[in-house]
């Protein structure tokens, strides 16, 4: 309707100021076609299924992606609360913003039919039928001539004097998706029988369509019967009613009446059960609203998409990570150590790491007289425990235990010779590097049981925010009596990593007594 008036509004301006606007209109959307005024319930779902998407997917994601990055660490509490909030601003965000972003509510601009025009049709036909019982819409091709129409009359004067018998009224009236029914030709007819106010046997033939509906409306009639009883070629028609123009209707009628006549009687009355309403003229172009339809699913495929990314994430850094490592040997830094040092790290972890930290201090000196000095005697005690051959680290042999107790002096000695030494590696796990102070961590998930360790300044800040959370961060490694239980690594051995707690001072000490060196 829009477009016609809009059609109308340019014809009337004239010729030429209606050519001078098409091709006003070509110029500009010559290479485009102007965007839709009006989407569709497609399009709505469309839309409710990625604000679904979206409301689920970006606050799981940042929730998922934080912990992965900071896994392994314990920041201040302040920085614990905030990658949630982020994520319930994020939330609150799209929650707000979809409804202002999508804010269609209709899908046309048609003007909404009155309650008049709505019931129009059925009152004409009802008023027809009160005059004839049998009405033929006028604006539908005639499917009944003269003849068929006064031998229906005669059959249905034959039924009304029948024993059970009634009225029989016929509404020859297309039933479209569009009409007041919505097409369903039990909902036409019993509003039909409401306007008319009598009851009888209601039958709608669509000369559109040649279909007959058959529906009884208080009369003595086995409305099982009428139901599963009455034949396809009747209701549907058959190949010879396709063809037809006017679908045989007129024969079809006829045979139906004999049909009524022959349907069993009732001791009382029955009717059809009431149908269900036709949607409402005022939903025909609204919108569902947002937050409905494919938003439900919307939310679960969010939520598995944050899980695949943080996997493909994940999985990304793991293997951009492992390239790194195997093509720079170059160690880690010392600051980002606490951050990256594995609780359970594998022994082709420990193997790689070892022969870094072992080639960078080595290479800082220039040869064997060149190990003066406490940087030297850390060296040289890192290579006591491979007996002299820094290659063995990269080789079977070396238990796990032994390769951590490697890297700490490596990297107690690489401080050393950087200026920043410390006689202290983090008692927590010693892969954390060096350690700033003493502090009493809990070092059992059950019970209270603690120790006093060195510990680097996450460990620290952990151990006085959450102490419980100091047992999760503790170095632990292969059990040798079992091969597959981790146990805290104080607890596995006698060797020379269990002085670690004590200083790197006493773990040289340690190794040295070992090896038997004075």
């Amino acid at each position: 309707m829009l477009s016609f008036e809009r059609f109308v509004d340019v014809i009337a301006q004239g010729e030429e100021k209606a050519a001078s606007r098409a091709e006003a209109a070509r110029e500009k959307y010559r290479d485009e076609e102007p965007a839709e005024m009006y989407i569709g319930p497609s399009d709505r779902q469309n839309q409710s299924f990625l604000t679904g998407i979206l409301l689920t997917g970006v606050p799981l994601s940042i929730l998922l992606l934080a912990a992965y990055a900071r896994r392994g660490r314990t920041g201040k509490p302040a920085l614990r609360l905030m990658v949630p909030g982020v994520a319930l601003l994020s939330a609150a965000a799209i929650a707000l913003t979809a409804p202002v972003v999508f804010d269609e509510t209709r899908s046309s601009a048609a003007r909404l039919p009155t309650p008049a025009e709505m019931s129009a049709r059925v009152e004409r036909v009802a008023a027809g039928l009160k005059q004839d019982p049998v009405y033929a819409d006028p604006e539908s091709p005639r499917v009944l001539d003269a003849r068929q129409r006064d031998r229906l009359h005669e059959r249905i004067r034959d039924f009304r004097r029948s024993d059970g018998g009634g009225p029989v009224y016929i509404s020859l009236v297309p039933q479209t998706p569009e009409s007041e029914s919505a097409g369903d030709p039990d909902l036409f007819a019993a509003a039909v029988h409401a306007k008319v106010g009598e009851d009888g046997v209601y039958i709608v033939a669509d000369p559109d369509v040649g279909t007959i509906d058959v529906l009884n409306h208080g009369l003595r009639l086995d409305s099982s019967h009428l139901s599963f009883d009455l034949p396809d070629s009747l209701t549907l028609g058959d190949s010879r009613a396709d063809e037809a123009d006017d679908h045989l209707l007129g024969e079809r009628l006829d045979r139906l009446m004999t049909f009524l006549d022959e349907t069993p009687r009732t001791d009382r009355p029955q009717s059809e059960p009431a149908p269900a309403a036709a949607p409402r003229a005022a939903d025909e172009h609204t919108l569902p609203a947002l937050y409905s339809t494919d938003f439900w699913p919307g939310l679960f495929v969010g939520a598995f998409a944050a899980l695949l990314l943080t996997g493909l994430v994940a999985g990304a850094t793991w293997i951009v990570r492992g390239l790194w490592r195997r093509h720079s040997p170059e160690p880690e830094p010392f600051d980002s150590l606490p951050f990256t040092a594995p609780t359970q790290p594998s022994t082709s972890y420990l193997r790689r790491t070892a022969d870094a930290e072992l080639t960078a201090l080595g290479a800082q000196f220039t040869g064997p007289n060149d190990r003066g000095g406490w940087s030297g005697d850390l060296l040289e005690a890192a290579l006591l425990l491979v007996d002299g051959d820094p290659g063995r680290t990269r080789r079977p042999g070396v238990d796990p235990a032994t390769l951590v107790a490697v890297i700490v002096l490596a990297r107690a000695g690489r401080a050393a010779r950087t200026g920043r030494p410390s006689n202290l590696c983090c008692g927590v796990n010693p892969l954390h590097g060096p350690a700033e102070h003493r502090h009493h961590v809990r070092v059992s998930a059950e019970g209270n049981r603690r120790r006093l360790f060195p510990v680097c300044a996450p460990c620290h800040d952990t151990a006085v925010a959450e102490p419980g959370g100091i047992p999760g961060r503790l170095l632990k490694l292969p059990d040798p009596a079992t091969g597959g239980t981790r146990l805290p690594y104080f607890d596995l051995t006698d060797g020379p990593l269990n002085a670690v707690p004590d200083g790197t001072g006493r773990l040289v000490d340690r190794v040295r007594e070992t090896a038997g060196v004075h």
